[in-house]
């Protein structure tokens, strides 16, 4: 947060480098915890190879001892799909426990160096900005910081290893259903796309309203007397509740559209497996009709 971006913000966010730097900025606050952010990638890594091989392993219970009537095999491949859950689980549980004290060390950190700043800044900088303003960005961008730099960046780096060792696997074992799941990434990212521009104009939006709630809650707790005063009571709680009311229907927004981008996400992948059955029992029934 250097000084002489303390202008106008829409000016310093116009005028300011590109998001891929101000992210890259903040590698001093992981280096602390570059080795546990590798143990976390190594244990996410194995449980979701772990989650991979059961699938597999069901297919060598379906060929092998369902279509052999073999009980004994059956039993010990059942063995072993509870056993790669039993790991599956365990390493999930070390990941977010460890992932969750790294995360609260460098939001305190962040939180540490912003409060620390804002103490050097001029008496200027804080005439310019509501109190209610800056209250609200420290308390929710030092919250999305944080769960980028402990969850995002990691789940980024775990989601798309799944998604390219998951489309190699489908490849080999079925080549038309494996390109199919992987065609089925582009709609899913242009989903996201649009998803994330309409969320972040909501979220932006919502911050401000969240500015000028707090900034009213602060000057009238400061002036209560002076308001009691002159009778503005009633004038003020009209005020409050008009802006309370409107960050409530920012944040049902926010809400719905979340709601309608999770269900597109979720149907396209559902979808994807049915259309590649459809096609397979389609060539089947053809095949059947040539041969009679």
């Amino acid at each position: 947060m250097p000084a002489e971006n303390d202008g106008d913000p829409a000016a310093r966010v116009a005028a300011g480098p590109h998001p891929v730097h101000n992210l890259w900025r903040l590698r001093r606050y992981l280096r602390p915890y570059a080795a546990e952010f590798a143990w976390l990638l190594v244990a996410g890594l194995a449980g979701t190879a772990a989650g991979i091989a059961v699938p597999l392993v069901v297919q060598r219970v379906v060929d092998g001892p369902v279509a052999g009537r073999e009980p004994g095999a059956l039993i010990q491949l059942a063995g072993l799909a509870l056993l790669l859950g039993v790991v599956e689980a365990v390493l999930i549980f070390i990941r977010r426990w460890v992932q969750s004290s790294s995360a609260v060390g460098m939001e305190a950190a962040l939180r540490a160096d912003v409060y620390a700043h804002l103490q050097r800044l001029p008496a200027s900088f804080h005439d310019r900005w509501q109190s209610g303003q800056l209250l609200s960005r420290i308390t929710s961008d030092l919250s999305v910081i944080r769960r980028f730099l402990s969850f995002g960046v990691f789940f980024l780096l775990l989601n798309v290893t799944t998604y390219v060792v998951v489309v190699a696997l489908l490849v080999h074992l079925h080549p038309a259903l494996g390109l199919l799941v992987a065609a089925s990434g582009v709609p899913l990212l242009l989903i996201s796309r649009r998803f994330g521009r309409h969320y972040h104009a909501a979220s932006r939006r919502m911050q401000d309203q969240q500015g000028d709630v707090a900034t009213l809650v602060e000057e009238t707790a400061q002036g209560l007397r002076t308001m009691k005063a002159y009778g503005r009571g009633p004038e003020l709680a009209a005020r409050f509740a008009g802006g309370a009311r409107t960050l409530h229907d920012t944040g049902v927004g926010k809400g719905r559209l979340l709601a309608n981008t999770s269900a597109l996400l979720d149907l396209v992948p559902n979808v994807t497996p049915g259309r590649g059955a459809g096609r397979r029992g389609g060539r089947r029934r053809a095949g059947r009709a040539h041969h009679r």
